[in-house]
């Protein structure tokens, strides 16, 4: 099939933020964590809810993508990252 792309939209205090996220083709689309409960205590520990979706969200797309957990550990932890520096950016900005 031909190159598909997801969208997936983060939607913040600051702004709306769209992450291009690829689709694996397989058969199997049962998601590693399907919900923020599911997700590693750490995680839970340390980011807020709408960063824990934006994390099971890249992370879900990852494994899928990959299928290694530590890449889509990386993954996941890189769009936080991101989303967290344009809303100290936005923030500086206004």
């Amino acid at each position: 099939m031909g190159n598909k792309k997801l969208y997936l939209r983060i939607v913040s205090k600051t702004a709306y933020n769209f992450y291009p996220i690829k689709l694996a083709e397989q058969k199997n689309n049962n998601m590693l964590y399907k919900s923020n409960k599911d997700l590693p205590l750490d995680v839970q520990t340390r980011l807020s809810e709408a960063y824990q979706d934006l994390y099971r969200a890249a992370f879900n797309s990852a494994i899928h993508w990959y299928g290694e957990a530590s890449k889509a550990h990386k993954v996941a932890l890189s769009a936080v990252k991101m989303q967290s520096a344009m809303e100290r950016n936005a923030l500086v900005e206004s």
